[in-house]
């Protein structure tokens, strides 16, 4: 992500390091619903294992930044 910040917006790589490491970046992925085969007959695999672990991804991304309200 540091880099993506770098090369397409210009941004100088501490304080994207900075953005990522205090997880003010949210992530976004086009197409997890393209990332599973289709089935034999063409349509998609419902199961989805491949988006599926894309989207958990994602969320334990961002909820890893989710303040802990016990503490």
């Amino acid at each position: 992500m540091q880099q993506r910040l770098v090369e397409a917006y210009g941004w100088p790589a501490d304080p994207a390091a900075d953005l990522i490491r205090h997880r003010l970046v949210l992530p976004a992925l086009d197409g997890p619903d393209e990332t599973d085969p289709t089935l034999p007959d063409g349509t998609p695999d419902p199961a989805a294992p491949r988006a599926i672990a894309v989207v958990h991804a994602l969320n334990a991304y961002r909820q890893a930044a989710t303040p802990d309200p016990s503490s």
